[in-house]
C-alpha cells in the first residue's frame, strides 16, 4: 500500500484519480494552493514545497506524487502571457525538485506530472495549455529523471487530451470551416477512464519506466485537424 500526494488536482480528472486509487486501497492526500467553496483538501498551502516540507517533518512523506494539469489562463497581452508562463514554469521547477527530494528515501518512488495535449488548443476559445509551458515541463521531467535515476526514483510526464469534462464536442462542431471531418466527430474520453490508466501505473510496486512522456488519448487526433 502506497501513499499518494495529488498536487493541484481539483479537476474532474484529479478527483477521478483519487477515487480510482482509493478503490485500489491506496490512501490519497490532496493539496491545493487556495481554498474554494466545496473543496475538501488535506493540505492547503500556496506552494507544494511547503506541504511536502511539513509532511516530511511529520513523518508522513508520500511514496507517489502526482502534479495536476497546470492552471494558467491566457492573457490578452502577448508579453504578459509569456511572463505568466515563465512564472508558472519557475514554480513548477521548484516544486519538482522538492518532490524528488521528498521521495529520495522512498522505496521505488514515483513522480508523475500531468501535461495537457495542446493539439486542439488553436481551435478552441480557451486553449487547455500553452506550448511554452507544456514543453518546458516535459523537458524538466526528462532532466530530473536522469538525475534521480540512481535513487530508484521514477519521474514521468502523463500527456492528457481534453476529456469530456473539459471539452464540449459542440465547440468543435462550430469550427467546421477549419477542421477536417474526423475532428468534427471527435468525442473526448471520460475522465474516469483516463484516471484509471494513471492509477494502474501508480500502484505498480516497480515501475519499469522513467523520463518518458506517456500519452493517453487518440493518437490520430492531431493529424486530422
Amino acid at each position: 500500500m502506497t501513499r499518494t500526494l495529488l498536487v493541484d488536482a481539483d479537476t474532474p480528472l484529479g478527483r477521478s484519480l483519487a477515487t480510482a486509487l482509493g478503490h485500489a486501497g491506496h490512501p490519497v492526500i490532496t493539496h491545493a494552493r487556495c481554498g474554494r467553496d466545496g473543496l475538501a483538501v488535506d493540505c492547503l498551502h500556496p506552494s507544494a514545497c511547503d506541504a511536502l516540507d511539513r509532511m516530511t517533518r511529520d513523518g508522513q512523506s508520500p511514496e507517489r506524487i502526482v502534479f495536476g494539469l497546470p492552471d494558467v489562463q491566457a492573457s490578452p497581452d502577448g508579453q504578459d502571457h509569456v511572463d505568466a508562463m515563465t512564472r508558472a514554469l519557475d514554480r513548477f521547477l521548484e516544486e519538482l525538485q522538492a518532490a524528488c527530494l521528498a521521495l529520495r528515501r522512498a522505496d521505488h518512488g514515483q513522480v508523475w506530472v500531468m501535461v495537457a495535449d495542446d493539439s486542439l488548443g488553436y481551435f478552441l476559445e480557451e486553449p487547455p495549455a500553452h506550448p511554452i509551458l507544456t514543453q518546458g515541463m516535459i523537458a524538466a521531467v526528462r532532466s530530473a529523471a536522469k538525475e534521480v535515476f540512481p535513487l530508484d526514483l521514477r519521474v514521468n510526464a502523463f500527456l492528457v487530451q481534453p476529456t469530456c469534462a473539459d471539452l464540449d464536442p459542440d465547440r468543435l462542431q462550430r469550427r467546421k470551416g477549419s477542421l477536417k471531418t474526423f475532428a468534427q466527430r471527435f468525442r473526448p474520453p471520460q475522465p474516469a477512464d483516463v484516471a484509471q490508466v494513471l492509477a494502474n501505473l501508480l500502484v505498480l510496486p516497480r515501475l519499469p519506466m522513467t523520463g518518458l512522456l506517456v500519452p493517453c488519448g487518440f493518437g490520430f487526433t492531431e493529424a486530422n485537424l
